[in-house]
């Protein structure tokens, strides 16, 4: 993600030697700079997988990783969830403990109320063709203190939640995707509105997009933006053909965009 706030552009990256940091690009004096750097939470971890990062309008910033559990004898994840403020002051470590699965991270939003979403999939150490448990859309929701309030799993096989837009009637938009039967890896772009702790209130899976196995593992360009005059509009993803054509198989990319209000009634796609 990238966060702007003082005419500033902050994002974040793991460097190969497994250390999240934070650089600046000041718009102002055109010049780049490291704003901060931290290693593992756990040093029994032996690796950061991966990382998600964001920040609000107050200049506070959260960083997101994930990591093996306390122990490599078993298949748990653990996620480490660190708050900095405007100053870089640390306001507070978290770590989140995940038995018997692995959690990919996708994304971390705040919401309007201060709650944060960190959003991403849970499965098994080895995926299992036709193990529903395989994929499983994963969202931890925490305060603005970091303690955790829920956790909500997706009932669909799907790649996990990508984005993830709370409405004002406090119910959650959500973009991910799911396949379209047990065991078969091939999915279409999901559209899923959740009430704040994760019920199902209905969904929407994207009719004029193809059934394609890169809508389920290979894409992370799935978005939600409101737009008030065009109701919701989800930009479901962009997809790499699977290349009907032998000559220029890599260059051809299909968008998938939808409009949709709060009912969950398509007005075209």
């Amino acid at each position: 993600g990238i966060h702007c706030f003082e005419n500033k552009l902050y994002t974040a990256y793991k460097d190969r030697h497994d250390s999240v940091r934070i650089v600046v690009y000041d718009i102002s004096k055109d010049s780049m700079y490291q704003y901060f750097s931290w290693g593992k939470v756990n040093p029994k971890s032996k690796y950061i997988y991966e990382q998600v990062f964001c920040g609000n309008k107050n200049g506070d910033q959260y960083i997101a990783t994930t990591s093996e559990g306390d122990t490599l004898l078993k298949n748990d994840s653990e996620i480490q969830l660190i708050k900095l403020d405007k100053d870089k002051q640390t306001l507070f470590v978290k770590q989140y403990h995940i038995e018997d699965r692995y959690v990919d991270l996708r994304g971390i939003k705040e919401m309007k109320n201060g709650d944060v979403f960190i959003l991403g999939d849970i499965r098994l150490p080895n995926y299992q063709k036709y193990n529903d448990d395989s994929y499983r859309g994963y969202a931890l929701l925490v305060n603005s203190s970091g303690d955790s309030l829920t956790t909500i799993i997706c009932d669909q096989f799907s790649d996990g939640f990508r984005d993830i837009l709370q409405t004002n009637d406090n119910s959650l938009i959500c973009a991910s995707s799911k396949i379209r039967h047990l065991g078969n890896g091939d999915g279409k772009p999901l559209i899923v509105k959740l009430n704040y702790s994760g019920k199902t209130i209905w969904e929407i899976t994207v009719d004029s997009s193809e059934y394609s196995g890169s809508w389920v593992f290979y894409n992370n360009m799935r978005k939600i933006l409101q737009i008030d005059s065009l109701n919701f509009t989800g930009i479901c993803g962009i997809e790499k053909l699977d290349a009907q054509d032998i000559f220029y198989p890599y260059i051809d990319y299909r968008v998938c965009m939808i409009n949709f209000n709060l009912d969950g009634k398509v007005n075209w796609q």
